[in-house]
């Protein structure tokens, strides 16, 4: 199952543009390839987790390349082919779910990122044959009965294990947590920046911590709580 749903609304906001890691998207029948180009530049960062701790022995990639974090928290990548348009970098790290952001070098630049990673804990637990309800945090991710299978399609029969973190977006440091940047693409091909009301970080798993995915002709219920101070911007539904 994908590790994360991204709960955003796609408002066109009036300040400098913030983007999502698109590799390439289909939306609607059209196909968007966002564009490159590529420079020689530097990048470091520290890895830390949703508490400003720092973590060490992550894998952090950019595209082919790969290094891991030191006993600081640190990682750096030098003179590397980097898309001046949006690099996107992603972050591995057991018992955590993964991290990434998205970055705009320029060429000759050096470029300095900080990357939070959220605990993959285990909110709750059901039989798939009855289907179940998890909360975390206030926020709820309900299946029916027989609505989980296993990774390549096959019935699963047994109890389905819910890792769960909401991703409060009024938080500090909502920019090192979330994962990649808020951009999307409209319906005409335009990159638009976004406004989130929530995300879900969710990972479904059997017993012995094999993933499990929502079954095909299924779905998966997903409510999060809106924060008072932006509800009243929050759609209806």
């Amino acid at each position: 199952m994908k590790r994360w749903f991204y709960l955003l609304a796609a408002l066109p906001l009036l300040f400098t543009a913030c983007r999502e890691n698109v590799e390439e998207i289909t939306v609607t029948g059209f196909t968007y390839q966002p564009p490159q180009v590529i420079v020689t530049a530097d990048l470091s960062g520290q890895v830390v987790d949703a508490n400003g701790d720092i973590v060490t022995g992550a894998t952090v990639r950019i595209g082919s390349l790969a290094t891991a974090t030191d006993e600081r928290g640190f990682f750096q990548f030098l003179d590397a082919q980097l898309n001046s348009r949006g690099t996107y970098v992603t972050v591995y790290k057991d018992g955590y779910f993964p991290g990434s952001t998205r970055f705009f070098p320029l060429n000759n630049s050096s470029n300095y990122v900080t990357i939070g990673l959220l605990d993959k804990t285990i909110a709750g637990s059901f039989s798939n044959a009855e289907g179940g309800t998890v909360t975390a945090d206030g926020a709820q991710v309900s299946l029916p009965a027989n609505g989980v299978a296993r990774t390549n399609g096959t019935p699963y029969d047994g109890q389905v294990q819910v890792a769960v973190q909401w991703i409060n977006p009024t938080a500090d440091n909502l920019i090192e947590i979330m994962p990649g940047n808020l951009q999307g693409v409209s319906k005409d091909g335009q990159e638009v920046s976004m406004a989130t009301f929530g995300m879900l970080a969710v990972e479904l798993q059997d017993e012995a911590g094999n993933e499990l995915q929502v079954a095909a002709g299924r779905t998966a219920e997903l409510t999060f709580p809106v924060p008072a101070e932006i509800r009243a911007n929050a759609p209806a539904e």
